[in-house]
């Protein structure tokens, strides 16, 4: 009996993921079931903001188990940021959970860790390395906020 799915290598998908967010798209990883090997396969999905169902369903619904956070949140040096972003930032659009803001009077972006789902599509647009992914437990208030 064949399979229906292929492992590949970690630097395999460590490259594979780089690429989709450099395309900006939203990942996720979803635990598939078994297989039809029986082994139990791991999906790596990718799409836009637009069309990642768990996205618009946790958005527009409220339904938190449609999807978790990660457990990193984007934390940002201001005065890195200040350095770079002179005009409206490249990563404010790349946030599909609404958690970034720009401050026009600073020149500064910021980040509402709670809203933030950790995905990292910000920090991949900084042009100045400004954005830092920290572990979720690392802020009190997020410790249980999935």
């Amino acid at each position: 009996m064949g399979t229906d799915s292929r492992v590949i290598s970690r630097e395999e998908a460590r490259e594979f993921e780089m690429e989709m967010d450099r395309l900006g798209l939203v990942h996720s990883i979803w635990d598939a079931g078994v297989d039809t090997d029986g082994k139990p396969p791991i999906v790596m999905c990718h799409c836009l903001e637009t069309d990642c169902m768990p996205t618009r369903i946790r958005a527009h619904f409220g339904i938190v188990n449609a999807q978790r956070k990660g457990e990193y949140v984007a934390v940002i040096d201001r005065k890195q940021c200040a350095e770079g972003c002179t005009k409206m930032p490249v990563c404010l659009p790349r946030c599909p959970f609404g958690a970034m803001r720009y401050s026009p009077l600073d020149q500064v972006a910021s980040v509402n860790i709670s809203r933030c789902f950790g995905c990292g599509l910000c920090r991949s647009a900084c042009p100045t390395s400004a954005i830092k992914l920290m572990d979720r437990i690392t802020y009190p208030a997020l410790v249980d906020v999935w």
